[in-house]
């Protein structure tokens, strides 16, 4: 019997350590809980590859301005209450531009006044400048335009070449 109580014994003291451990667990202040703070991950800037900054175009030297249009075209009559229209490949010295254009009436040599309109600073209109007379041009005339190279660019650049060219009036 001896024997059976010794194993009863041991079985009581493994019992009561075993509640003791766990009494003891329990009184045991709980583990700190992490904070948003901590838990929150820290973002580090690295700085990654630098870009190559893309090469930026050399610019081009001014060029010299061009006279690239002309109302009315070769060929066709200028109606008499029509403007002579001239466009030029950038923006002009009005004052210059004004200067520089001589239009001549080819029967008579006489040399016509004129009045310009500007649509933009690239587009000059010119109809003829008569005292006491409407702004018309005289019916089947023909009319030599000059346009001389003082006529200047904004920038201050001469006209490329001078034009020269004729214009009709319907008849």
């Amino acid at each position: 019997m001896i024997k059976h109580t010794l194993s009863a014994q041991a079985k009581v003291v493994g019992l009561v350590a075993a509640l003791s451990m766990l009494l003891n667990s329990c009184n045991q202040p709980a583990p700190a809980t992490p904070t948003a703070a901590a838990t929150k991950p820290s973002v580090t800037n690295t700085p990654g590859p630098t870009a190559t900054p893309a090469a930026s175009p050399t610019p081009r030297p001014p060029i010299n301005p061009a006279l690239v249009d002309r109302d009315p075209p070769r060929g066709q009559e200028l109606q008499v209450d029509k403007p002579i229209v001239l466009t030029f490949d950038q923006a002009m010295d009005r004052a210059s531009v004004e200067k520089a254009v001589q239009v001549i009436n080819t029967a008579d040599g006489t040399t016509i006044s004129g009045k310009f309109t500007w649509k933009n600073d690239a587009t000059a209109a010119l109809l003829p400048s008569t005292p006491g007379n409407a702004a018309t041009w005289e019916r089947a005339t023909q009319y030599t335009i000059s346009l001389k190279d003082t006529a200047k660019s904004a920038r201050g650049l001469a006209l490329a070449r001078p034009q020269i060219f004729n214009i009709s009036t319907i008849g």
